[in-house]
């Protein structure tokens, strides 16, 4: 019988990174991917930042081969700042303000304009900031600046509409009552700290919106938007010089009240020596467990980014991750982790895991291992290794990741420049500037029992409670017992430990040869590596032919 070996033969049309890896970059260097290239060669785009006498803080970027310009405004004011009795006011007042101004007073004119110039525009309230955003022709950008900017010179409220906008608000909250995250994150809301404005209703429906006035629309917006309180953010193929005009001919009038920021209590939420479990009965069918850490504020590590590299090694799904033991065991099939709520005076970080049947079961032993992996980073210190792998992988990410364009790039750099210094916003998620450890060990250090909330979402958990608003059923418990206890000195695990260096993180991205090179040729395999100049990006290419 003759058996007839398969010939394999592969083709690479992958960018290959050559020269030295991250194993062998000197451990004295404080910036890991400084020898990669400022700006990827194909970038055309230019950046302008400068701040109004007014107060607006302004970032435009201009580049060739955007399709369409795009402007956004982040004004540093949300859903915590809503009156007390007034549950959604904030998001309320960002519907208003599309509903015509003093210089446009039809109440059609600013949607239609940018419909018949193929954009659009739409707005989100946030926590801490609502953002205004549009995108649009470039023929037609300056017009749309000019009807954009009444936004924050003289919206009318018009007193006939208000009834309808309290309508469509009411309509997007029913549209998320079967929505699975907005019921939880109502739910987790109510059980943090009475008084604190984390514990509110943020988007609003009839109920919370009765009463609302144009004179309570009006005090809000004098109270909260200010011109020292805004970040504008153009994008578009215009020279940076006419579009540095058109704001100053267009926003230099927006009112600077010269208003302090708004400041909220940092603890949310506070410790206490029980293991605290939120289950909650889902719409769809889903077993996911979540762990809530509240946060003091992190923003201010940007440069370190403690958050991401913690991040990073909770999600990580190799060897030694908690992952991949939870896989073994047979309880989970999905992990995410990094930080939630983020704002100046308060944050959260999250592990959210998707589970098993087994895993919705034995839930606690998931607890118990996660803390155990989070005992076993405080004891191996601070991963130097890890700051540097994530330190070039960013930067490679900020060279050959595709930014995007249009009303996402201006939503974008808009906020970043509510957050971060001016000089940096739109680089600030790809710089990884310098390693602090106490700041790492810090926020290991609020990752504990007794300053976690654990929600249990899965159909047929137990409850006996229904939170008001959305309807959701639930069940709250506290227990300072066995399965508390368990958790404060969790067991070591063998099989958790740190990511290991990898090896293949590359430090400098030298062009190789422009043929294709033979790698291999073996009995049955013959590989073959062919750069790809075309479009200079990350692109792989498989081809196999198997003969037999």
């Amino acid at each position: 019988m003759n058996i007839l070996r398969p010939m394999v033969t592969i083709a690479l049309g992958i960018v290959l990174f050559s020269g030295c890896l991250l194993s062998d970059v000197d451990p004295g260097i404080s910036n890991p991917g400084s020898s990669l290239p400022d700006r990827h060669p194909l970038d055309e785009s230019e950046y302008r930042r400068f701040t109004l006498d007014n107060g607006l803080k302004v970032i435009i970027v201009a580049d060739p081969k955007f399709n369409l310009s795009a402007a956004a405004m982040s004004v540093a004011v949300g859903s915590l700042s809503d009156p007390e009795n007034q549950s959604g006011l904030a998001h309320f007042l960002e519907h208003m303000l599309f509903l015509g101004t003093e210089k446009y007073p039809d109440v059609g004119d600013y949607s239609a304009y940018l419909r018949s110039n193929g954009g659009y525009s739409n707005a989100y309230t946030s926590g801490d900031h609502t953002n205004y955003h549009f995108e649009v022709r470039h023929e037609v950008f300056e017009g749309a600046l000019d009807r954009f900017s009444q936004f924050f010179l003289a919206p009318l409220f018009t007193p006939e509409f208000t009834e309808r906008e309290m309508n469509a608000v009411h309509s997007e909250h029913q549209k998320n009552l079967e929505n699975d995250r907005w019921r939880s994150l109502q739910i987790r809301r109510s059980h943090y700290n009475p008084g604190h404005p984390a514990n509110h209703f943020s988007t609003g429906n009839l109920e919370t919106l009765r009463g609302v006035t144009r004179d309570h629309l009006l005090r809000f917006y004098d109270q909260h938007y200010s011109a020292n309180r805004m970040t504008l953010a153009l994008a578009g193929k215009t020279s940076l010089d006419e579009m540095d005009a058109w704001v100053r001919r267009y926003f230099s009038q927006v009112p600077n009240r010269d208003l302090s920021r708004n400041a909220f209590p940092t603890e949310y939420l506070t410790p206490r020596p029980v293991l605290r479990v939120l289950r909650i009965e889902p719409i769809k069918d889903i077993r996911q467990l979540q762990i809530e850490f509240p946060l003091p504020p992190f923003r201010s590590y940007f440069e370190s980014k403690p958050d991401h590299l913690l991040g990073f090694i909770l999600g990580y799904e190799g060897a030694g991750s908690l992952l991949s033991l939870l896989k073994k065991e047979g309880l989970a099939t999905s992990l995410g982790a990094g930080v939630g709520e983020d704002t100046e005076d308060f944050g959260s970080f999250f592990i959210s895991i998707e589970l098993t049947p087994k895993g919705e079961e034995y839930y606690e032993t998931i607890l118990s291992l996660t803390m155990s992996f989070i005992r076993e980073l405080q004891e191996s210190g601070y991963p130097s290794h890890l700051f540097e792998e994530r330190a070039v992988m960013a930067r490679l990410d900020e060279l050959y990741s595709d930014r995007g364009e249009g009303a996402a790039r201006a939503r974008f750099l808009s906020n970043q420049l509510q957050s971060y210094p001016m000089e940096i916003a739109e680089r600030e998620p790809y710089l990884y500037l310098r390693q602090d450890e106490n700041a790492y060990a810090l926020l290991l250090r609020h990752l504990r029992p007794d300053n976690m909330l654990v929600i249990l979402a899965a159909k047929g958990v137990y409850t006996d409670q229904t939170e008001p608003i959305y309807g959701t059923a639930y069940n709250y418990s506290e227990d300072s017992g066995r399965a508390y206890q368990s958790l404060l000195n969790p067991r070591h695990n063998n099989a958790l430990f740190l990511p290991k260096a990898n090896p293949f993180i590359p430090s400098e991205i030298d062009v190789l040869s422009e043929r294709p090179v033979q790698l291999l040729d073996e009995d049955g395999l013959s590989l073959y590596y062919s750069q790809d100049l075309e479009f200079r990006r990350p692109k792989g290419t498989l081809s196999f032919r198997v003969r037999q």
